[in-house]
């Protein structure tokens, strides 16, 4: 702790009995008392990661709710947790006043990760009464005002406990402390090549190609930062090993190792020197390369555009100061990669997917648009697409990335990247798929997305004769239900009429923590009914390459999020 002023203590208002409430907000479902001497304080708040250092990483809402818990459990006479709410953002409600400055906080990250260094900054800003809503107060502090009692109110889930009390604020009986519940179905797993009988799988004793000619590109030698970690020099013999520890064949020492740095990434004609040098050298016939990076950098892109577009080297990039660590978990999950880009398939369905038994080929299409979080106001989002290059096996897939300005919703040459994987699926298969079924991240029921997306599609790949079937489904991220355990995947929640459910795919060993996916088909000429969709979508979640079992998300939107968010 460093640099403080200030200091804890003072009770809050509204505890006794004889207190006196007013009330505000009431409706038929909920409303909230408070006592109109007490005083809500904010405080600013920003949290930066110093170790490791990162440049450019933004701390997300929970690492920062996690980074505060901590503090506050450290210093629990300046920051007693019972007064205290804080909105995982940039914003802390207090009833009583707090230190001010800045403060370090050492997170524990797991037995796999080192733990992490935060500097914890906090400001006052304000200190509005409560009796002032009862005044003729501008706009923006009745706001304030009221975001605050919000804050303070949900800290304490529906009924509003001790940390409302300190506040002067209570919360109205009326809300239910139950989750609502609803009926479900669960369908049957999957038939899976070869059979596996709970649901995961493992690598061992399949047979796949083996990984003969590969060599390491390593971009964290020499470096110019005093953050950048080189990479040691035991990770690629360590990665060969833990290949072959789970079943993929792979020489355990490289071809070559070649040493670079940092700024080469930043030269586009030195890059691609380097690049075209390193596929000389493996004589054309690379089956991979391992490309170490020191941190994150614009470069990865155009590596992936030189590789995998111009030269044909297939590429897995990885970041030094996770290598360094040579923990299993990493190194399970670049393993996992290494064999899907390879060739290998960790699992496959044993029947055709439902309603697509016809003689036309199927593509699967998902898209995402990735924006920076925190308080990162200039950085660009990225559009991602990612389709299907195979069927009917539907597991090995190709993308697309396009950088967007900064919180840019609608996706931009949408169609303009979709021909282009249409077109990659056509030279790898000799045909054109006749079905698209396109899954489109972000959205529910939204006619915008029918009169903008559907459209830019169909304009872009409709063209000589050509005119693909097509299905849209708006998807949204897992949500999390439950509060006694997990929900058995192929749990299916469709009460209503229509397309529209909530399908829990993956097999979460860890309670409390099954969450369902929402999806909502807006879009689709193959005339699907609602359970034929559902078990499309159940089936699918089995096929993704970089996991033993069945993942929360479809897997066309899973590698669309990845590409948009590549490393480390």
């Amino acid at each position: 702790m460093e640099n403080h002023s200030g200091h804890g203590g003072g009770g809050g208002g509204g505890e006794g009995g004889n207190t006196q409430y007013e009330t505000i907000g009431a409706s038929s479902t909920s409303e909230i008392k408070f006592h109109p001497e007490m005083i809500i304080r904010r405080y600013d708040i920003d949290i930066k990661l110093e170790e490791p250092f990162r440049p450019n990483t933004n701390v997300s809402k929970s690492d920062a709710l996690m980074v505060a818990n901590k503090l506050f459990s450290e210093y629990p006479t300046l920051f007693p947790s019972s007064a205290i709410a804080y909105d995982g953002e940039k914003n802390i409600h207090s009833a009583v006043e707090l230190p001010t400055g800045r403060f370090k906080v050492t997170v524990p990250k797991g037995e796999d990760i080192s733990p992490h260094t935060y500097t914890f900054t906090i400001k006052p800003v304000n200190s509005p009464e409560l009796t002032r809503l009862y005044e003729g107060i501008q706009p923006s502090i009745l706001r304030e005002i009221l975001q605050g009692m919000d804050v303070v109110s949900s800290s304490d889930g529906p009924r509003g406990g001790e940390i409302a009390q300190h506040f002067g604020i209570a919360v109205s009986e009326k809300i239910s402390e139950e989750m609502t519940e609803v009926t479900t179905r669960v369908l049957k797993q999957p038939n899976l090549k070869p059979p596996e009988g709970d649901g995961q799988w493992n690598l061992l004793n399949k047979a796949g190609k083996h990984i003969k000619r590969w060599s390491v590109l390593d971009f964290s030698q020499n470096p110019t930062c005093k953050w950048h970690k080189p990479m040691v020099q035991s990770f690629p013999q360590y990665l060969a090993q833990h290949c072959n520890k789970l079943g993929i064949q792979m020489e355990e020492t490289p071809l070559f190792y070649h040493g670079s740095n940092m700024n080469v990434l930043s030269n586009y004609n030195q890059l691609y020197g380097l690049l075209t040098y390193v596929h000389k050298r493996a004589e054309r016939r690379l089956q991979i390369l391992i490309c170490v990076m020191a941190e994150r950098h614009n470069g990865y892109e155009i590596i992936k555009q030189i590789c995998e577009r111009d030269i044909g080297i297939k590429t897995q990039c990885c970041m030094s100061y996770l290598a360094n660590e040579l923990k299993d978990q990493y190194l399970t999950y670049l393993a996992l990669k290494i064999s899907s880009k390879v060739g290998d398939s960790t699992i496959s369905l044993f029947n055709r997917l439902p309603h697509l038994d016809d003689d036309r080929h199927v593509i699967f299409i998902g898209a995402d648009v990735n924006h920076p979080s925190g308080f990162n106001t200039s950085s660009p989002s990225i559009a991602s697409i990612a389709a299907s290059m195979n069927w009917p096996g539907v597991n090995r897939y190709a993308a697309r990335i396009c950088a967007h300005p900064h919180g840019t919703k609608k996706i931009w040459k949408l169609g303009e990247m979709c021909l282009e994987l249409i077109q990659a699926y056509a030279c790898k298969n000799k045909i054109k798929p006749g079905k698209i079924i396109f899954f489109l991240n972000g959205v529910s029921k939204s006619d915008k997305v029918l009169t903008e997306e559907l459209d830019d599609l169909k304009k872009a790949i409709k063209s000589n004769g050509y005119s693909p079937t097509i299905t849209l489904v708006g998807v949204q991220k897992p949500h999390l239900m439950g509060k006694r355990g997990n929900i058995p995947p192929g749990t299916i929640i469709d009460t209503t009429i229509g397309f529209d459910f909530y399908v829990c795919t993956h097999n979460n060993g860890i309670l409390c923590t099954s969450e369902p996916t929402h999806y909502h088909v807006l879009w689709d000429e193959h005339g699907f009914s609602s359970s034929e969709m559902q078990r499309l979508i159940y089936n699918l979640c089995y096929s993704f390459s970089y996991c033993t079992k069945p993942v929360s998300l479809v897997p066309p939107v899973y590698y669309a999020c990845l590409q948009g968010a590549p490393l480390p």
